[in-house]
């Protein structure tokens, strides 16, 4: 996703159902993947070459690593509630 106004409001709803699923993430560094809960299960890189370095990453982790992505991402989702979320796209609704 590029850098712009509707990724960095959309981007954290996605990201937190993938958080609740319990999934790894790859992607784009841009203003809306940045969230303080996700440091252990999201891995983010340049546009130009976003993929190569969470690819490796993740692609090495054991079994016990995997686990550990799995349950921070679960842990991250709890905080990346629907509403948490709806109350800082309303901030920002407010701001512009």
């Amino acid at each position: 996703m590029p850098p712009g106004l509707v990724w960095s409001t959309s981007s954290p709803l996605k990201l937190a159902e993938y958080a609740a699923a319990g999934l790894a993430v790859v992607g784009v560094n841009h203003p809306g993947h940045l969230l303080p809960e996700s440091r252990e299960w999201m891995d983010l890189g340049p546009v130009h070459d976003w993929w190569s370095k969470g690819i490796s990453r993740f692609s090495e982790l054991s079994p016990e690593e995997w686990n550990s992505v799995h349950n921070s991402a679960t842990s991250a989702a709890r905080e990346l509630t629907f509403e948490r979320l709806a109350e800082r796209l309303e901030e920002f609704m407010g701001s512009v």
